[in-house]
């Protein structure tokens, strides 16, 4: 990709071990959370590959780590919402979803940081949890990711996506509910 000399879209020249710096990092953050969003472990490395282009171009010159894992998650949000915006989703049929575990682990990666599972272990079907948080609707399923998952606090979500904390709130409190359903055998519709 070659980068604007000249313009708005002229983007600083990044040394290799910054960008080194960044896969090593977030590579793994951003693959999770488009997997979470787009339940495809192709569509979520595009996404990853997307997320990094846009690194290149477009990030800033961060203030300290926090700010920038922060700008990682939100391009990775933002990008996965276009995404699915952008086309036609077919629902997936009960059971067909690809578990987690066995795409991070096919991918060299880990399911989830800090040795948290998503999902079961290679060879195994997906789990009735597993089935029933990548059920929930993309609002719930942020939700619930970002604060299970990544130990994001309410207020720390509200920032990143750009809502208020009482509507983080509202969202991982109803994402309980409907998965407390889902799990004692009611209704698969979120």
């Amino acid at each position: 990709m070659e980068l604007p000399e000249k313009g708005p879209n002229r983007a600083r020249r990044r040394p290799p071990e910054e960008i080194e710096r960044w896969v090593e990092e977030y590579a793994d953050d951003v693959y999770r959370l488009a997997f979470t969003y787009l339940k495809s472990a192709h569509d979520a490395d595009d996404m990853v590959q997307t997320v990094f282009l846009k690194a290149l171009s477009k990030a800033p010159d961060f203030e300290d780590s926090t700010h920038e894992r922060a700008w990682f998650v939100r391009v990775t949000a933002n990008a996965c919402k276009d995404a699915l915006r952008g086309r036609r989703r077919h629902p997936m049929a009960a059971g067909s979803s690809q578990d987690i575990a066995d795409v991070a682990d096919a991918q060299g990666r880990s399911a989830v940081s800090d040795g948290a599972s998503f999902a079961p272990r290679e060879g195994a079907a997906p789990g009735p949890v597993t089935e029933a948080v990548l059920s929930l609707s993309a609002d719930y399923r942020e939700a619930v990711f970002l604060y299970y998952y990544e130990g994001y606090s309410t207020r720390e979500i509200a920032s990143l996506t750009e809502s208020t904390e009482v509507t983080v709130r509202a969202r991982l409190s109803r994402a309980r509910k409907k998965l407390r359903i889902l799990l004692k055998g009611g209704s698969n519709e979120c």
